[in-house]
C-alpha cells in the first residue's frame, strides 16, 4: 500500500466548613464587604489610581521574592495622601485576595482528596452568589476575580465547558474595566494561561498583551516581574505562528534576566532552551545552536558535565545538529545526553523528559534507517511504561502503535497486527465505543492486513475507522482523508472499483484544499484515480487527469 500523504455587595466567597448541601453552604458564606459608591473629592480619583498602580506593583514585588522593588513601592505609598476613604479601599482589595487565595486552595484540596462533589457543590454554590450580582448590574473587578478563581477550580475537575463559559462571562466584565483597576493585570494572565491550556492561543495572545501592558506601565519595560509574562506571551505568539514577535519576547526576557541575574544565572536556561526551539523553526539554525551551547555551558558550570540537567539541555542541543543536517553528530549527542540522564538519579525509568527523548531519538534512527536501534528504543519505552502502568493502561497504546509502526517498517507484518490488536483491545476497553482515538490502531490494523492479503478483514476495519472519523472530526479533515484513501486501496485490490472511485475523489478535494491545488502531494492520487477510471472504462475523465499529472510532473521533476 502507497504511503498516505496526510502528513469583591460580595456575598462570593464561601467558608468550607460545611461539606453538605448547598443551602447549608450559603449560610456559611464569607461576608466580603460591599464596595461603596463614594463621593469624589478634590484629587481623589486620580490618587485613587495611583494607589492602585502602585499596590498592583507591590503585589507583584512581593509573588516574585523581589525585596528591593517592594521597599521602593511602600516608600511611594508613604508620600500619598491616603484618607480613609482610600485606606480603607486598600484594605478590601487586600481581605479579598486573601478570601479568593483561601478558597482555592481548600477546594483544591479537597479536589486532591477525590472528592469532586463536594468541591463542585462548593463552585457552584459561590457561582450562584456571583450570578445574582451580575443579574443585578454589579459587574466589577471583584466579580471578576472571583469567577477567575472558579474557572481556575473548573479547570482542575477537567470542567472545560464550563471554564471557557466562565471565561466569556469575564471577558465582559473586563471590557468595561479600565486597566487601573487592581487586579485585573492578574486576572488577565490567569485567563490567558487557562485559555493556552485549552489549547486556544488566539483567545490567550490579546489577554497576555493587555496584562503585559499594564504591567509594564507600572513596573517599567525591564522590571524582572515582567519575566514570567513575557516568556508566556512569546510561547503564545509562537504557537499562533509569529515567531518573529516570540523571538523579540525572548530577547527581552534574556536581557531583563542578564541584568539582573548576571550572564551565567541558571534563569537564563529556560529562556535560552525556548528560544532556540523558535529560531529553528523560524530557519536560524546557527542563532539556535548559539543560544543552546550558552545554555549548555551556564549548566556545566553549575552543576557539572554529568547532572541530569546537563543531559536534557545536551539533547535539545541535538535537535539543533540535526536541523542543520548533521544528523549522525546529532545522533551521538541524543545518546550521549540520554544515558547522562538515565545515569542521574533524580530521575526516574518512566520520567516523561526521558520518555520523550527516547521517542525523539527513535523517530531519528527511523528516518536514518536505523530500525534496529529504532525499535529498541521504542521496545523500551513500552517495557518501562508496563511495569510502572500495568500491561492494560490506556497510556500504552502510544508506545505500541509506534512500536507496531517500526515492525511494518520492517515488514515484519504478523508481529505488528498482534501489537495493533494488542492497542485496540486496551484503547477499547478503556474508552467509549466512537472514540476517535479508537480509529487510530483500527487504521493501522486495516493496512497491515492489507499487506498480509486479508483483504476482506481490513475493508471491515478500515470502514469502521472511516465511520468514527467522519463523527469525530470536519469531513473536510485530513483524518478523514487518510481513512478515505486507505479503505479505497483496500477496495480496489477486492476489485472495488467503482467503491474506490468515490473515496479516491474525497482523497483529492481534501488534499487540494488542505496543501493547495498544485500541490506535489495530489501526483500519486491523481495515479491511483487514473487507474480506477481506466478499470471503470472512463477514458475521458482519465485523459483529463493525466494532462494534469504530467503538467505536475514537470514542475516538480526537479
Amino acid at each position: 500500500m502507497r504511503r498516505s500523504n496526510f502528513g469583591k455587595n460580595n456575598q462570593n466567597v464561601l467558608s468550607l466548613s460545611t461539606r453538605s448541601t448547598q443551602m447549608e453552604l450559603k449560610r456559611n458564606a464569607i461576608v466580603f464587604g460591599k464596595r461603596r459608591s463614594v463621593e469624589v473629592v478634590d484629587g481623589w480619583e486620580e490618587s485613587r489610581e495611583l494607589l492602585e498602580d502602585h499596590l498592583n506593583s507591590l503585589g507583584h514585588a512581593i509573588t516574585m521574592d523581589n525585596p528591593e522593588a517592594a521597599i521602593g513601592v511602600m516608600d511611594k505609598l508613604g508620600s500619598l495622601p491616603l484618607n480613609d476613604e482610600l485606606k480603607e479601599y486598600a484594605r478590601d482589595i487586600n481581605e479579598l485576595g486573601d478570601q479568593l487565595h483561601e478558597l482555592f486552595i481548600q477546594v483544591q484540596q479537597i479536589i486532591e482528596t477525590g472528592d469532586e462533589g463536594t468541591a463542585r457543590e462548593l463552585i457552584d454554590a459561590n457561582y450562584e452568589s456571583i450570578a445574582e450580582q451580575l443579574e443585578m448590574g454589579i459587574k466589577g473587578v471583584e466579580q471578576a476575580a472571583m469567577l477567575d478563581i472558579l474557572a481556575q477550580l473548573h479547570m482542575s475537575l477537567s470542567d472545560f465547558k464550563a471554564t471557557k463559559n466562565l471565561l466569556e462571562q469575564i471577558k465582559e466584565i473586563l471590557a468595561g474595566v479600565g486597566n487601573h483597576e487592581p487586579l485585573v493585570d492578574t486576572i488577565l494572565e490567569h485567563m490567558g494561561t487557562m485559555y493556552t491550556a485549552l489549547e486556544e492561543p488566539e483567545e490567550a495572545l490579546p489577554l497576555y498583551t493587555r496584562s503585559l501592558g499594564i504591567q509594564e506601565a507600572v513596573l517599567g519595560k525591564n522590571s524582572p516581574l515582567l519575566v514570567n509574562l513575557l516568556l508566556r506571551l512569546a510561547n503564545t505568539y509562537n504557537a499562533v505562528d509569529e515567531g518573529h514577535k516570540s523571538i523579540q519576547l525572548y530577547h527581552q526576557a534574556i536581557t531583563i534576566l542578564e541584568r539582573r541575574k548576571g550572564s551565567e544565572s541558571e534563569d537564563l536556561v529556560l529562556p535560552l532552551t525556548h528560544l532556540s526551539h523558535v529560531l529553528i523553526e523560524e530557519g536560524e539554525v546557527e542563532e539556535a545552536e548559539n543560544s543552546l551551547h550558552r545554555a549548555l555551558g551556564i549548566m556545566e558550570k553549575l552543576h557539572g558535565e554529568n547532572d541530569g540537567r546537563v543531559g536534557a539541555v545536551t539533547c535539545v542541543l541535538a535537535r539543533a545538529l540535526c536541523a542543520k543536517g548533521k544528523v549522525n553528530d546529532a545522533v551521538d549527542l541524543y545518546k550521549k545526553g540520554l544515558q547522562i540522564m538515565e545515569r542521574n538519579g533524580n530521575l526516574s525509568l518512566d520520567d516523561p523528559v526521558l520518555e520523550t527523548t527516547r521517542t525523539d531519538l527513535a523517530e531519528l534512527l527511523h528516518v536514518l534507517g536505523r530500525e534496529e536501534e529504532s525499535r529498541l528504543l521504542w521496545e523500551q519505552n513500552l517495557l518501562i511504561k508496563e511495569e510502572a502502568l500495568g500491561r492494560d493502561h490506556p497510556s500504552l497504546a502510544v508506545h505500541l502503535q509506534n512500536l507496531a509502526t517500526c515492525y511494518a517498517l520492517s515488514k515484519k507484518f504478523e508481529k505488528c497486527e498482534y501489537i495493533l490488536r494488542r492497542s485496540l483491545r486496551i484503547l477499547s476497553a478503556s474508552l467509549v465505543p466512537d472514540a476517535q482515538e479508537i480509529s487510530f490502531p483500527m487504521l493501522s490494523l486495516a493496512t497491515t492486513l492489507y499487506h498480509l492479503e486479508r483483504h476482506r478483514e481490513a475493508e471491515d476495519l478500515a470502514q469502521e475507522a472511516l465511520r468514527i472519523r467522519e463523527a469525530s472530526f470536519d469531513k473536510q479533515s485530513p483524518l478523514v482523508g487518510e481513512a478515505c484513501d486507505c479503505l479505497a486501496l483496500i477496495q480496489h485490490a477486492l476489485g472495488k472499483d467503482d467503491e474506490a472511485e468515490p473515496l479516491m475523489w474525497r482523497v483529492l478535494q481534501i488534499q487540494e484544499k488542505e496543501f493547495g491545488y498544485d500541490c506535489p502531494e495530489v501526483m500519486s492520487t491523481l495515479e491511483m484515480l487514473m487507474v480506477f477510471l481506466g478499470n471503470l472504462g472512463k477514458k475521458r475523465e482519465k485523459s483529463l487527469l493525466r494532462q494534469r499529472l504530467m503538467k505536475l510532473q514537470t514542475k516538480y521533476k526537479d
